[in-house]
C-alpha cells in the first residue's frame, strides 16, 4: 500500500496494490457528505465497530480515511439509525448484508420475476440471511440491471423490542411485492424497504464520482 494523494475537492486516492486504487475521504468530509456530526461519525466507527474505514489510521493524531462504499455504507447506517433500530441491531444486519467474507457474486439475473445470483460455477448463492452477500459487491455485478430495475433492501420485522430482524431481502422494483417504501415507523416495523440505489445516486452526487 502507498501513500496518499491529495486531489481536488478534498478527495485523497491510494494505491493499495498496482491494480486496485481507491478514492478517499476524510473524516471533515464524511461528516458534511453524510449529515452526521463528528461526535457520531466517532461513536459509530470507534466506539461501535459498526464500519471499519478503508484506511485506518492508528495512534495518537492518525487519521481515517474512507472510500465511497464506506460512505455508501454510512448512509445506510444513517437510514437505519433515523429509524430508532438499535445500534447491536444494525450491526447484526450489515454483517449479513455488506459482509468483509462474502460469497462472491459472478453473475446477476432476473428469472421468473426473481433474484438470482450466480458465483464463477455457475451455481446459484443462497438469499441474503442465509449466506452472508455484499450489497455493493452485488449492485456493481449487476449495474446493468440495477440502474434500470432499481435495488431495494427489504427488512421485515426489524425490531419491536421483543423479536429479532426476521428477513433480509434483495429485490428490484419490478419484484418488490409491497408498495415502494412502504414502512410502519417503530416500536413495530412490518416491512422496511431502502432504496439502494437512491443512496448510491446521491453519494455520486455529492462527491462527484461514480461508485
Amino acid at each position: 500500500m502507498r501513500g496518499l494523494d491529495k486531489q481536488e475537492k478534498g478527495v485523497y486516492t491510494i494505491d493499495m496494490t498496482d491494480d486496485i486504487r481507491y478514492d478517499l475521504f476524510a473524516a471533515k468530509d464524511v461528516t458534511r457528505i453524510i449529515g452526521i456530526d463528528s461526535n457520531k461519525l466517532f461513536h459509530w466507527v470507534q466506539t461501535k465497530g459498526l464500519l471499519k474505514p478503508t484506511v485506518q489510521g492508528f495512534g495518537r493524531g492518525k487519521s481515517n480515511y474512507f472510500s465511497l462504499e464506506d460512505l455508501a455504507t454510512l448512509s445506510l447506517i444513517k437510514i437505519l439509525y433515523d429509524y430508532k433500530i438499535d445500534l447491536w441491531e444494525i450491526k447484526s444486519l450489515l454483517g449479513q448484508v455488506l459482509s468483509p467474507n462474502p460469497k462472491i457474486v459472478s453473475t446477476v439475473k432476473i428469472e421468473d420475476h426473481t433474484l438470482f445470483f450466480y458465483d464463477d460455477d455457475g451455481e446459484v448463492i443462497p438469499a441474503p440471511g442465509v449466506e452472508p452477500i455484499n450489497v455493493w459487491q452485488i449492485y456493481k455485478k449487476g449495474k446493468n440491471i440495477f440502474d434500470k430495475e432499481g435495488l431495494v433492501l427489504t427488512i421485515e420485522n426489524p425490531l419491536d423490542k421483543r423479536e429479532h430482524i426476521s428477513f433480509i431481502g434483495l429485490k428490484t422494483r419490478k419484484t418488490f411485492d409491497l408498495p415502494f417504501g412502504y414502512a410502519v415507523k417503530p416500536p413495530i416495523i412490518s416491512c422496511l424497504a431502502i432504496d439502494i440505489i437512491s443512496i448510491v445516486r446521491n453519494i455520486e452526487e455529492k462527491t462527484g464520482l461514480r461508485f
